[in-house]
């Protein structure tokens, strides 16, 4: 019982002591975690910017493929456009001297 009566005294006189720090420990806790929530927030962010630009990029990847076959294309198609050129003026000087 008097182990009892010394557990209240001692909470009489420190507590205005300990109510202060059990504030201070429950701003420190909602403070971490605030900047934890903070955090967690960013990282999703951060993880879906990611995905965003890794699509984009997988596209540009795409894109640039196209264009290549299509710039393939291009250059047959000039090549053969020479080559039917000098065929017709061929034909045309065959033609001039026969």
């Amino acid at each position: 019982m008097n182990l009892f009566v010394e557990i209240m005294l001692f909470v009489k006189e420190w507590w205005p002591l300990v109510t202060f720090f059990i504030g201070v420990m429950y701003a420190g806790y909602k403070g971490v975690k605030t900047i934890n929530d903070t955090l967690v927030d960013i990282k999703h962010e951060l993880k879906v910017s990611n995905e965003k630009i890794q699509e984009s990029r997988d596209q540009v990847i795409k894109i640039w493929s196209e264009l290549e076959k299509h710039d393939e294309r291009l250059d047959d198609l000039a090549t053969k456009s020479v080559e039917h050129n000098e065929r017709i003026n061929s034909l045309f000087k065959s033609k001039e001297r026969g």
